[in-house]
């Protein structure tokens, strides 16, 4: 793990060395004009294109029968999700974006409308915590071996 980690550090700093590699044979006033920052926008459109396009024509995912092969139902299935715990998660992150976005712009910082939310949320993730502790769920939201061991 260490040895991992020391190789992860070289190949940073390699890496921010690659920008002058690259560039340095072309001479400056060869080189393209600038685009400005929203260039890159249009770069990622054409990256998501061509991989919307691969997935489209070259991934066949496997139908349910296949994938399970009959041992289950699809609602035997659906049972064992952790839908309380799926709530509880998206209801806390939903309240905690709200209130941080109410605050300080179309609400002051100690008003009601900011402060609810934000209280609101924060119990909300204590709750979800203390659920996916206590749950007996095949499929829990947040598995307690996650949060074991963190460095695995």
């Amino acid at each position: 793990m260490i040895v991992s980690e020391i190789f992860f550090g070289i190949a940073s700093g390699i890496q921010e060395t690659y920008y002058a590699c690259l560039m340095e044979p072309a001479p400056y006033e060869r080189r393209t004009f600038f685009i400005g920052w929203r260039a890159c926008y249009w770069y990622m459109c054409a990256v998501a294109a061509v991989s919307f396009l691969l997935l489209f024509f070259f991934y066949q995912p496997p139908n349910f029968e296949n994938k399970y092969h009959g041992t289950k139902r699809r609602l035997e299935l659906a049972e064992e999700i952790d839908c309380i715990g799926l709530l509880l998660f998206t209801s806390a992150g939903v309240l905690l974006l709200v209130g941080l976005n109410f605050g300080g712009r179309r609400y002051p910082w100690k008003s009601t409308e900011t402060l609810v939310p934000l209280i609101l949320g924060a119990f909300l993730w204590a709750a979800f915590a203390v659920w996916e502790y206590l749950t007996k769920s095949k499929l829990p939201l947040m598995p307690r071996r996650l949060c074991r061991n963190i460095r695995s």
